[in-house]
């Protein structure tokens, strides 16, 4: 709910995505077999399901770049959508 937030705060949110080409590296398969391995779940998300998910919340996306490069890392920046 984006009315607990200052009116000028922001969310800065960090998200191990999956690649738009769907092949993962090695560390995202070595990572995959980690969290099986310890009966973790794994739901991850596309950048545009994440956005979407954000503004039906009422927050508006200012910015999503990939971080540092690489399509399995994004960061993604919203504010309150009447900020």
């Amino acid at each position: 709910r984006s009315g607990a937030l200052g009116a000028e705060a922001l969310v800065v949110i960090r998200a191990v995505v999956p690649p738009p080409d769907g092949r993962t590296s090695l560390l995202w398969k070595i990572d995959a077999l980690r969290m099986k391995l310890n009966g973790i779940p794994a739901f991850h998300r596309s950048v545009e399901v994440i956005t979407g998910t954000l503004a039906e919340c009422g927050f508006s996306v200012r910015h999503t770049a990939l971080s540092g490069g690489n399509p399995e890392s994004v960061w993604i920046i919203a504010a309150r959508g009447d900020a």
